[in-house]
């Protein structure tokens, strides 16, 4: 399933005036920025690799922007994105696509199944069966991740509830 927003676009031309009573409008050009289905994995309704663009449509314009800068972890240069009306989400583009992002208290958004900050290990495990990781960190901490490599669902927990969301590659 694909959703699709239409963005209105001058053609370059005067418009043509309509004639009274003709019923016609002027000719219009229209541009279509599909938005893909989110997989049952993303977060906020963003994939890795969801453009720019498409980030945009869905959250509205960031109320912060970082320069793009060298990222230690991601291992290549990136912009921070955040929004104050979307307190808790971070998301880091590169190349202007999604790398990462990033659920944290007081967020209220949530992966597509319904998994947000405050949920339990074991709402975390019905949502998405056993993971491909599972980490005890000591002290109540233990780190849990579906998928591979190139492309994760990372999620914190701390005394058996869901501190931290990414959706992101593993780094070392």
């Amino acid at each position: 399933m694909k959703l699709a927003f239409v963005i209105v676009v001058a053609c370059g031309k005067a418009a043509p005036e309509a004639t009274p009573g003709s019923g016609s409008a002027p000719a219009i050009a229209a541009v279509e920025i599909a938005v893909p289905a989110p997989s049952d994995r993303a977060v906020a309704g963003l994939d890795l690799e969801t453009s720019e663009a498409v980030v945009v449509k869905l959250l509205g314009a960031p109320t912060s922007k970082s320069p793009i800068a060298p990222d230690e972890d991601l291992h290549q240069p990136t912009s921070t994105w955040t929004w104050a009306a979307r307190a808790g989400l971070t998301v880091k583009l590169a190349r202007n696509q999604v790398l990462e992002v990033t659920l944290a208290a007081p967020s209220l958004l949530a992966t597509t199944k319904g998994i947000h900050v405050g949920s339990t290990r074991a709402e975390v495990l019905a949502a998405y069966g056993k993971p491909d990781s599972d980490n005890p960190m000591g002290k109540g901490l233990e780190i849990i991740a579906y998928g591979g490599v190139a492309d994760a669902l990372i999620i914190d927990l701390e005394a058996g509830k869901v501190t931290t969301i990414a959706r992101s590659p593993l780094t070392d």
